[in-house]
């Protein structure tokens, strides 16, 4: 088994979600990182929580869920996941663990992330799931 991947990079407001809404609900399973309400008029209704509609930035969560709509009968008819807004699983999880001391922490959630990211490598073959995340113009921060 070896799902897909896709990644999809841009600027906040710049249509990564907005352009979710051309995706057939009825084969789509959407993972709501941040829990926002998405761009598109009929969304509720076409993404409801607990059929095609998660909202966790927990890790272990998508993961499970990956792998659930994957692997549970279901879930066969679902051939698109989409995991929105990825960049912020670290960021919860970073400013949740903020006053934690020490730096093991730090490779703990660069490994959360990762295996994230991985979780699709196991999934059944007519699986693709894509990760839409924010990119970041650090030339315009005064960086460079």
């Amino acid at each position: 088994m070896a799902g897909q991947k896709i990644l999809i990079l841009g600027d906040s407001g710049s249509g990564k979600s907005t352009a979710t809404r051309n995706l057939d609900a009825k084969t789509t399973f959407y993972i709501n990182v941040i829990g926002k309400a998405l761009p598109f008029k009929g969304w509720k209704s076409k993404y409801v929580a607990g059929k095609n509609l998660i909202t966790t930035h927990n890790a272990e969560e998508i993961i499970k869920a990956i792998q659930g709509v994957s692997k549970l009968e279901a879930f066969k008819h679902i051939k698109t996941i989409v995991v929105d807004d990825a960049q912020y699983i670290m960021a919860y999880e970073f400013m949740a663990r903020a006053l934690e001391k020490g730096y093991d922490k730090f490779s703990e959630m660069g490994q959360h992330m990762f295996n994230v990211l991985k979780a699709p490598d196991a999934t059944r073959d007519d699986l693709t799931t894509i990760f839409l995340s924010h990119t970041e113009d650090v030339s315009a921060n005064g960086y460079m």
